[in-house]
């Protein structure tokens, strides 16, 4: 198995975007905006939190 290296980053900022998005998922303001079902947003969050931290 290999090990994943993560930049580092502002935790307590990381949080709030994080929370930010998954509020915007709830209130449905993401599909409006970009055309993603609940599922897909939240998706899309996991593939960008996960690939876009990754060294």
């Amino acid at each position: 198995m290999t090990a994943v290296a993560f930049h580092e980053v502002h935790v307590a900022f990381a949080a709030d975007v994080i929370s930010s998005v998954m509020v915007r998922v709830q209130r449905r303001q993401v599909a409006a905006a970009a055309g993603l079902s609940d599922a897909g947003a939240y998706a899309r969050l996991a593939e960008l939190l996960l690939h876009g931290l990754a060294r």
